[in-house]
């Protein structure tokens, strides 16, 4: 019995939708561009698909074009595409998730066939030896959350996003690392889309009519896919033992999660401030919803210091809860001053924040790489401790730099600033000046042109009156 759900009736149409394109680049983490590594592998899918029988194949962009989802599931709409199948890469913006997973609808029937596709196609991943993240649901305000399966469904078409592995995270660099890895991921999209419909090709010498699909009803959503907004129930730690001269500390981890498998864990040594990588939670297995509740860990602590450790556990949907923090009983390894202690503590716990650990399992031992060799760590707080004080009298010199020509600058700000309050007096006093001496002018010229006026009138008003005056006397006299 092979559990297909999904009746395609005489003729199957499988639209491929290589994602992103134009301007839209994708990721660019790690050095690629999402949007090529998407058309290579999308285009390899189709070279492979149309090799089977009875299917007919289309891509939705063959170009370097960046279509809108509308506009493509609107074209696998026009080809009367029974599936949809949107080809990505992904990665995160804290760059320390790894693995492959798939989007699938919400609602049953549509999130039955992309879960009962997911799982084949995920299953052949994992057997390449990446992790695998589950088969999700994500709920937005207009139901499905991601666009392109959004617009498919309003459309009657089934959708499934695939993120084959992440770009930014070295655990997966060697999945993605060429060319030809993008094309084999493509021929690994269109063996199980062959797998999921039954198809067979005498070209390829394969027969998938009877392949068996997960045994799931179409009737409601699978319920491991269904979104998970809540954190873990609890996570707890244990000491099984504790070795302060050695640096061992064994624990044993205990969570649950209810509602969704707990995937991954991580550690503190700071009381929480900050985490090293995440590692794979033991047992888990995202798309059955198994996983561990607990498991036993062997930690070699840095020499010198005294760590304050939580642990931290995240579900399928990266909601997390903490563990009560364990303050190590004194500090790790030989006997040393407290000065010292201090000192080497500072420079390791700094050296353990970036350290890259081993995914975790039920006998892992996860060390760092200062050991139990106390001196190891002190030569790297000396090292430390010169470039810290090179940096210092780089920064003193620079800002000794700026200072001077901040100081040079005010001078000759200051200079301007006199020089134009100079010019503004000087203008001043120049027009005020020749007012005052235009007016005193004026009145100097007026007092001695009056008084020259004055006398010359008299005297010429003399000289007539006398002249009139004799003569008419005269004339008075001859009468």
């Amino acid at each position: 019995m092979t559990n297909r759900h999904q009746d395609v009736g005489d003729k199957l149409v499988i639209v491929i939708d290589p994602g992103h394109g134009g301007d839209s680049l994708g990721t660019t983490s790690g050095g690629a561009v999402e949007k090529d590594m998407d058309f290579i592998t999308a285009t390899a899918l189709c070279d492979t698909l149309r090799q089977y029988e009875g299917v007919e194949v289309y891509m939705t962009r063959t170009k370097d074009v960046d279509y809108s989802l509308k506009e493509r599931a609107e074209f696998a709409k026009k080809k009367k595409a029974d599936f949809l199948l949107s080809i990505h890469y992904n990665a995160s913006e804290c760059h320390e998730l790894f693995g492959a997973e798939t989007w699938v609808p919400l609602e049953a029937p549509n999130n039955v066939y992309g879960y009962q596709f997911s799982k084949i196609l995920l299953e052949s991943l994992e057997q390449k030896g990446l992790f695998i993240r589950g088969i999700k649901t994500r709920e937005g305000k207009q139901g499905d959350y991601y666009g392109i399966i959004r617009e498919s469904v309003k459309r009657g078409i089934p959708a499934v996003i695939i993120e084959h592995c992440h770009v930014d995270e070295e655990r997966d660099a060697s999945f993605w690392a060429s060319k030809e890895d993008w094309i084999n991921f493509g021929k690994e999209d269109a063996t199980a889309l062959a797998k999921y419909f039954g198809l067979k090709s005498t070209v390829l010498g394969v027969d998938y009519s009877d392949y068996a699909l997960a045994d799931v009803s179409p009737l409601e959503p699978v319920p491991i896919t269904l979104e998970d907004n809540s954190a873990p129930d609890f996570c707890q730690l244990e000491v099984l033992e504790e070795n302060l001269e050695t640096g061992q500390l064994s624990l044993k981890i205990t969570g649950q999660d209810l509602d969704s498998p707990l995937m991954n864990y991580a550690y503190s040594l700071d009381g929480g401030n900050t985490f090293l990588k995440r590692f794979v939670w033991p047992g888990c297995n995202t798309l059955t919803g198994a996983y561990d509740e607990s498991f036993t860990l062997s930690l070699t602590l840095p020499a010198g210091t005294q760590p304050k450790i939580v642990f931290r556990a995240f579900n399928m949907f990266g909601l997390s809860s903490d563990s009560e923090p364990y303050v190590v009983s004194g500090v790790i390894g030989p006997k040393i001053t407290e000065e010292a202690s201090k000192e080497i503590a500072t420079s390791t716990q700094e050296q353990g924040k970036n350290t890259l650990q081993p995914q975790g399992s039920t006998s892992a031992a996860n060390s760092f790489p200062l050991g139990k060799y106390g001196f190891y760590s002190l030569a790297c707080f000396s090292l430390a401790l010169v470039v810290f004080l090179v940096t210092l009298l780089v920064l003193c010199s620079s800002q000794e730099k700026k200072k001077k020509i901040r100081k040079r600058k005010i001078s000759e700000k200051e200079a301007r600033e006199d020089n134009r309050m100079n010019a503004q007096w000087n203008n001043q006093w120049e027009a005020q000046g020749n007012a005052q001496g235009n007016e005193q002018w004026n009145a100097q010229g007026n007092e001695q042109w009056n008084d020259q006026r004055e006398t010359q009138g008299n005297e010429q008003w003399n000289d007539q009156w006398d002249d009139q005056g004799n003569d008419q006397w005269n004339d008075q006299k001859k009468e």
